[in-house]
């Protein structure tokens, strides 16, 4: 299945699967405009000449829901690059493409507790209220 926020050819020359995917998702869309530049629309009209893409979902931070389910000494949650979500008993940074820093745990967390997000993983960390940035 082809993705729907990465198409770039015009609806008239998609194959019949896409195309009707396409437009059974339900958007929001966009369409590539005469400048090259993509723009939101709410109902494409389906022309055969214009691309048409599903637009992408803007980015979530990492959220913590309920600092109180996790340890007292658990300051800061972030994920790593690979998606992998860490709790930290000291402030972390970046570094090789992760989080580094203090002692640090993976475990299951429910996403009831922790959202992981979708931004960019150097975005994604979350510190305790209450504890000096």
């Amino acid at each position: 299945m082809t993705d729907l926020t990465n198409i770039t050819t015009p609806f008239g020359l998609l194959d019949p699967e896409t195309a009707e995917a396409l437009k059974a998702h339900g958007g929001p869309y966009e369409r590539l405009n005469l400048f090259g530049k993509w723009e939101k629309m709410s109902s494409p009209y389906w022309f055969e000449g214009i691309a048409y893409r599903v637009a992408k979902p803007k980015p979530t931070p990492l959220i913590v829901h309920d600092w109180d389910a996790l340890t007292d000494d658990i300051v800061a949650v972030a994920r790593d690059e690979d998606g992998s979500v860490w709790l930290y008993d000291a402030k972390p940074y970046f570094e090789d493409q992760r989080w580094v820093g203090g002692s640090a745990s993976a475990q299951w967390i429910s996403t009831k507790i922790i959202d992981p997000g979708t931004c960019d993983w150097r975005k994604a960390i979350a510190i305790r209220p209450g504890v000096e940035q």
